[in-house]
């Protein structure tokens, strides 16, 4: 209800996110779900930074608000950082927009940021951990400062045409 009122959600995942759980409460059926969709496995090697594979995190859409201070060819290239496990999802929602993708060493995508709105609100998804250990992100200020402020301002920002109105227009709540 939150949601569906104007509020926002965001969701990362992580080790301690058991994906059937979830996905029966979070993804019971499209049209009231939190989830963009279906969570279906952990992807990477269970060594995490240890590991020799690792993901590239790639933006879909760089004018969105999360990532357009990375837009400019002189910043994306701080995007280029590890990712050695995150969460695969399937099965998305008609309305859900995939901001960011991971590629792996064969070129093979899987959404890494997916927005998607609910009502009034809005929900964005991140296929990865705020941990260390899923990816280099969180150890990088220059990416995770930057791009958690742009993410809770596109969150928080209010549409301010609600709050204008035409000389004459009725006043409601």
């Amino acid at each position: 209800n939150y949601v569906q009122t104007g509020g926002a959600l965001v969701l990362f995942m992580g080790d301690n996110v058991d994906l059937p759980a979830w996905n029966l409460r979070l993804f019971p059926d499209e049209g009231q779900s939190l989830l963009p969709g279906r969570l279906e496995e952990v992807m990477g090697e269970e060594e995490g930074r240890d590991s020799v594979d690792y993901f590239r995190l790639s933006v879909s859409y760089p004018r969105h608000p999360v990532f357009e201070v990375f837009a400019d060819p002189r910043y994306c290239v701080l995007l280029e950082v590890p990712v050695f496990r995150f969460v695969r999802i399937d099965e998305l929602k008609e309305d859900a927009e995939v901001v960011a993708q991971l590629t792996d060493v064969l070129d093979r995508s899987y959404p890494a940021v997916v927005e998607t709105k609910m009502g009034m609100g809005k929900v964005i998804w991140f296929a990865i951990s705020t941990s260390p250990d899923w990816s280099l992100i969180p150890e990088r200020p220059v990416i995770f400062l930057p791009m958690i402020h742009s993410l809770l301002y596109h969150l928080t920002a209010r549409d301010h045409r609600r709050f204008n109105l035409k000389i004459g227009a009725l006043i409601e709540r």
